[in-house]
């Protein structure tokens, strides 16, 4: 059988059993929500003093498995030698777009998968399943915390490829749970980013496409010089 089969293989079994495995865990999260604050989205905290790491379970899971279930392969996918690429032509800017369209759009439906059922769970279930049906559902509310938490996946994600481009792929991935830890237990990261700005509307609608942005020009660069780099080996 040959080996390009096995990968694939390997790589749905793995996916196969991280899903399972990240359903079994959301369950608690996801049947039990607060109508104000998307699965995906951090929980934040009422007094400065407390950590929201219990309450922010349900945040840290849907990052680090949507992250882990890219399996590296956005990196792994530019990272691929291409035969009919000349020396002086370096790498191919289509494959670099396909690589961050299609990254953004896995964390798109992530995202946006969890929000459809998370709706459709308040739709069929009594307000009285939910701990916080005090504060009722809010359809708003949710598809912005599924916004903000697609947004966040894609600069896990984004930073996993830059740091992969440029030979640090561990750095890259204590990077990502210093990201997270940091979104679940610090209050005033929470506000920092939740807090409306003189514009009236949340900082981190700001701040993630302008990281986003700088993030897409850091790989667009390690992209090209890494090219130039493998092609005189």
């Amino acid at each position: 059988m040959p080996h390009h089969t096995l990968a694939i293989r390997g790589r749905t079994v793995y996916r196969t059993l991280l899903g399972i495995l990240y359903c079994a865990l959301m369950a608690r999260f996801v049947l039990s929500p607060d109508p104000a604050v998307f699965v995906g989205a951090p929980h934040i905290a009422e007094y400065a003093g407390v950590t929201g790491m219990e309450d922010n379970l349900g945040f840290i899971v849907f990052m680090l498995f949507g992250t882990l279930l890219s399996l590296g392969q956005p990196a792994e996918y530019l990272m691929r030698p291409n035969p009919f690429v000349f020396i002086r032509r370096g790498r191919s800017w289509g494959r670099l777009a396909k690589c961050l369209t299609t990254t953004g759009g896995y964390c798109v439906v992530f995202a946006g998968a969890q929000l459809v059922i998370t709706v459709m769970l308040f739709a069929m279930l009594p307000a009285e399943a939910f701990p916080y049906h005090a504060r009722g559902f809010s359809s708003a509310a949710l598809a912005a915390g599924a916004i903000w938490a697609a947004l966040m996946l894609l600069i896990l994600l984004l930073n996993d490829i830059f740091a992969t481009l440029v030979g640090h792929r561990e750095q890259g991935w204590l990077w990502i749970l210093a990201i997270v830890a940091l979104c679940a237990i610090l209050p005033a990261i929470q506000h920092a980013l939740m807090d409306a700005n003189p514009l009236a509307i949340p900082n981190w609608v700001l701040l993630f496409p302008l990281v986003i942005a700088a993030l897409v020009i850091a790989i667009a660069i390690a992209y090209q010089h890494t090219e130039l780099l493998t092609s005189h080996l």
